[in-house]
């Protein structure tokens, strides 16, 4: 029981795990530790696809609705430069190429 009382959160479990040795003091699962690592570095959500697919239903409306693929993605690609443009909108500068 002492055991589960310490371990509080998943990081805490795998880094125990992790750091385990087999009896010639050698890592005991050294294929696991890269995997672990990666796995977790996975979002846990759904929720920036969910924001994505609504901004682009957004910008959908009666007129638009034959947009093709690009240029939805033409579109979502100005309004994000626009987002992160310090002084937004009237601060863009717009060149050719």
């Amino acid at each position: 029981m002492t055991h589960r009382r310490t371990l509080k959160t998943l990081d805490d479990y795998w880094n125990r795990v992790l750091q385990s040795k087999s009896c010639d003091s050698s890592p005991k699962y050294k294929v696991l530790g890269p995997l672990v690592k990666a796995v977790l570095c996975f979002a846990h959500g759904n929720a920036a696809v969910e924001r994505g697919l609504s901004e682009s239903k957004k910008m959908l409306s009666k007129e638009r609705t034959l947009y093709s693929d690009s240029s939805i993605n033409g579109l979502r690609m100005v309004k994000d430069a626009v987002k992160v443009s310090p002084g937004g909108v009237t601060d863009m500068n717009i060149t050719k190429g």
